[in-house]
């Protein structure tokens, strides 16, 4: 089948047969996005919160992602943002400075304005995914260097296509970078079967709760290129 996407402003525009309405455009991301991946954020992974839970929780979420990245794209519908990937090597960027500002000012925010348990449990999350990183990171295995840090699709949109253009995107430049593979962390709370699906071997896990019965668990994913 001919492959109907076309090049637009920097990005890429689905065309297949959908309306003019119902065209998705990849593009890079840019500042004036961000209040929308907030949203995006919040509604996928804080949508159980309160609304100043899930309000901070996305600011604290997209900037710090943000922060860490050097690949940033997103899938727009209707001018609204329905997707994203993010990605990075593990090194700090001058340029993502800002972001750092804005998930620590929000942090102190939730930390010292809050009486709320919910950014306890968050911080779990954050704790366990972060020392399988840190453990895979100090491994030989090559393909430990780059990292898919960010994959977020709006509820209503998913299952339409949108997280594989976005992860072949991803994938496509981790390709210029000359890397040998990529990895990522996920946990029970994100659909794992999709990096099943996509061919990618679970490399490590942990319980993030683990003085619960039935606690959810964190992974790490990797693939070869």
């Amino acid at each position: 089948m001919q492959d109907t996407s076309v090049a637009r402003q920097g990005g890429f525009m689905a065309s297949n047969h959908e309306s003019q309405e119902q065209q998705i455009i990849y593009r890079p991301f840019v500042p004036t996005d961000f209040d929308q991946i907030c949203s995006l954020v919040a509604r996928v992974w804080h949508a159980d919160g309160s609304y100043e839970e899930s309000f901070l929780s996305g600011h604290i979420d997209a900037s710090y992602f943000l922060s860490v990245s050097k690949f940033l794209y997103v899938a727009e519908k209707n001018g609204a943002v329905v997707g994203l990937i993010f990605a990075g090597d593990g090194k700090a960027y001058p340029e993502n400075k800002p972001w750092r500002i804005i998930e620590v000012s929000a942090q102190d925010v939730a930390d010292t304005e809050t009486k709320s348990d919910y950014f306890q449990l968050g911080a779990q999350y954050i704790q366990t995914e972060a020392e399988l990183i840190d453990a895979f990171r100090n491994s030989d295995d090559p393909r430990s260097t780059w990292e898919v840090t960010l994959l977020c699709i709006d509820p209503h949109e998913q299952g339409k296509g949108i997280g594989g253009r976005l992860f072949a995107l991803a994938i496509d430049y981790f390709r210029t970078q000359h890397a040998s593979g990529f990895f990522l962390a996920t946990d029970d709370s994100c659909d794992v079967n999709f990096y099943d699906y996509k061919g990618l071997e679970q490399i490590s896990s942990a319980d993030v709760f683990p003085d619960q019965d039935n606690s959810v668990s964190a992974y790490i994913y990797a693939m070869e290129l």
